[in-house]
């Protein structure tokens, strides 16, 4: 499973915060830290290149009643060209970071 896949359907925890701080201080060229940022739980632990212009909630309009499985956040990241990427999560901060993630993916 990719790192944007994990972002995506993943519950936020202490290991796939470490994971994306590997992929940032890979991109970034910086040595990961020992207690990486709480990416995928605090909106304030962005990434470095994230724009993020909008976020939304999201629901699912084909679910049946009381069904919340079709619920998720939508972010949208614009990169330096103005393309926009749109990244969906269970959370707002992962949302966030999977927008990002596409974006610099796209790079």
């Amino acid at each position: 499973m990719t790192l944007l896949q994990r972002l995506q359907e993943e519950e936020p925890g202490f290991i796939l915060d470490r994971d994306i701080e590997a992929f940032v201080a890979k991109e970034e060229g910086f040595e990961p830290r020992a207690v990486p940022p709480a990416y995928t739980g605090s909106l304030d632990a962005k990434l470095p290149w994230e724009n993020i212009i909008s976020v939304d909630w999201c629901v699912d309009l084909c679910a049946e009643e009381g069904d919340r499985s079709g619920e998720s956040w939508l972010a949208l990241h614009r990169d330096d060209n103005g393309d926009d990427f749109e990244g969906r999560a269970k959370t707002e901060a992962q949302a966030r970071r999977a927008a990002a993630l596409k974006a610099k993916k796209n790079d």
